[in-house]
């Protein structure tokens, strides 16, 4: 019975988990991002909105970088982050779709940056956990 096969396969799926890990996202995360920015965005509440875009200042550079892009591609106008009973965080599904659809660029991370992501992340559950109660 010939072994290599299964473990060129083995090793093979190590090596795909550690390039997706270093570069930063992970599916459970991702869909956890995703729903706080749909939480956040449903809510129309401006201090949960000041607190979600806290958090975003707290991403890895390269991150935090994709992320502006997205936001000034989208709302080349400025007007991302105002929430209130009359607009919505992304104000609209069709933007919101085009921001995440532009999310989808994956940046590398070093040690320093994994350690900042871990920081983001920590961050974003609190205003996930507020979100949720609230609405």
């Amino acid at each position: 019975m010939n072994r290599l096969p299964i473990q060129v396969l083995v090793l093979s799926v190590i090596a795909i988990s550690n390039v997706i890990a270093y570069k930063g996202y992970d599916d459970d995360f991702v869909d956890f991002n995703r729903k706080t920015d749909m939480c956040v965005n449903k809510a129309k509440d401006q201090e949960l909105c000041d607190e979600f875009l806290h958090c975003k200042t707290k991403l890895p550079k390269p991150l935090e970088k994709n992320f502006n892009k997205c936001i000034n591609k989208v709302y080349p106008d400025g007007s991302f982050g105002t929430c209130n009973d009359d607009t919505s965080l992304y104000q609209s599904s069709d933007k919101l779709n085009k921001y995440l659809n532009c999310l989808s660029e994956k940046s590398s991370l070093d040690e320093d940056g994994k350690k900042q992501y871990e920081v983001y992340k920590q961050c974003l559950h609190k205003v996930c956990d507020k979100c949720m109660k609230n609405n």
